[in-house]
């Protein structure tokens, strides 16, 4: 190989390493701002209703979620579309229905917990409970 041909072909490669660093540089130096935001998220879990029953009257209770932050609840009755106020004690909701000593059908609970502040709406959980003519009062499973 003559002096030339090897002046060109060193000439070459270290053009080649030049430009495909510079290409290189040109890529990964270009300085963009992005904008975005960050968020973490929570799983909220279903609220888990309780039944008791005793006598002629049925509880469906609950205990408020306070982690990470205190939920309230939008508790719906009997099917209607306007929130009942339910004040909790020591964390604790509940509803009781008296079906009294001739009374009969079914009664139910819809629990929706929220974030107070915001729109945030979470999975509604219903129970009920029911009383037959000629039974006692039950509890019916949690939907």
């Amino acid at each position: 190989m003559t002096r030339v041909r090897l002046r060109g072909l060193l000439g070459m490669v270290v053009a080649l390493v030049v430009l495909t660093s510079a290409v290189a540089w040109a890529v990964w130096s270009d300085q963009q701002q992005a904008v975005g935001a960050e968020t973490s998220s929570y799983l909220i879990p279903t609220t888990t209703l309780d039944c008791e029953t005793q006598g002629n009257s049925a509880t469906i209770a609950w205990t408020g979620q306070t982690v990470p932050v205190p939920l309230q609840y939008e508790v719906f009755l009997n099917g209607s579309s306007t929130p009942t106020t339910v004040t909790p004690e020591a964390g604790r909701y509940s509803v009781r229905f008296n079906f009294g000593l001739l009374g009969f059908g079914t009664r139910s609970v819809r629990v929706v917990p929220t974030l107070p502040g915001t729109e945030w709406v979470g999975p509604a959980s219903s129970r009920s409970a029911s009383r037959g003519l000629l039974s006692g009062v039950s509890c019916g499973p949690q939907t």
